[in-house]
């Protein structure tokens, strides 16, 4: 009798597992399309999202290509003048290293032109000095 009654809550225990498996699967089985179509709806909301930022960023980015390649003209025209501007510098400071070079050549020539009309005429007043002094003594 024990026997049968351990059978008995044995299949009434196998019976309820059974009955609360079923009732799991078919509450499962009806709430995994509604969880689908949340998933879907928050999934296309969140990737619409998505494309919506980069059409902005898109937008930004074509909107500065274009500013930068309306003032492109406007920068090489500005460096031509730079470069220009530049070579005339280069040249006219060269131009007046050479002057420069040239005035002080002049100026030591005429230093050793001056030095040697000094020399000459302290050699000149050293000669006069003696004939004086041979004159007078």
């Amino acid at each position: 009798m024990r026997m049968e009654a351990m059978n008995a809550n044995t299949a009434k225990e196998v019976f309820l597992e059974s009955a609360w498996v079923l009732v799991l699967s078919r509450s499962a089985m009806l709430a995994m399309p509604i969880l689908l179509a949340l998933v879907v709806f928050f999934g296309r909301f969140w990737i619409e999202s998505q494309f919506e930022a980069q059409a902005a960023i898109s937008t930004q980015l074509r909107s500065d290509v274009n500013q930068l390649s309306n003032e492109m003209p406007d920068l090489k025209e500005r460096t031509k003048v730079l470069e220009t501007n530049q070579d005339r510098g280069r040249q006219e400071q060269q131009e007046f290293q050479q002057i420069m070079r040239e005035q002080m050549g002049q100026v030591i020539n005429q230093q050793q032109s001056l030095a040697q009309q000094i020399a000459a005429l302290t050699a000149m007043i050293q000669a006069q000095q003696r004939e004086l002094d041979k004159r007078f003594r």
